[in-house]
């Protein structure tokens, strides 16, 4: 359980560090919205009153369905089986996070790459300069 949970997590957060420049920011932004992660978890709020688009949201949290499953095996004493939903959306949210991951950081490379690129002409430039 706790498997696809953290990869999904390290996967959200390595994809979505393409919108943070600095460190600082994605703190800010878990500050922000921790009240509602913990109403969107259905654990406070049931899922059953949420209208189809906080479900939806509910789906791309990493967090929500594990808490889900969590309450479901340690207050409820669900077995495996009665979490297999949860236990599959943690799966496909890893694998889909992985590639937007993969994709991000093949973005970020291309980046750097043609950053150091244009600074080498610069470079280039200058030194004929001199």
């Amino acid at each position: 359980m706790m498997i696809p949970y953290l990869l999904a997590t390290s996967f959200l957060g390595l994809a979505a560090s393409r919108y943070f420049t600095d460190s600082e920011a994605p703190l800010l932004m878990i500050a922000f919205f921790s009240v509602g992660l913990i109403f969107l978890s259905g654990v406070s709020y049931p899922m059953e009153l949420m209208p189809w688009y906080w479900k939806l949201v509910h789906y791309l949290i990493p967090a929500a369905p594990a808490t889900m499953a969590y309450v479901k095996l340690n207050s409820m004493g669900a077995s495996m089986s009665e979490i297999h939903p949860e236990y599959i959306t943690l799966w496909v949210q890893c694998a889909f996070y992985f590639v937007t991951a993969c994709l991000v950081y093949r973005y970020n490379i291309r980046k750097a790459m043609a950053k150091s690129a244009s600074l080498a002409i610069t470079d280039d430039f200058s030194s004929h300069k001199s």
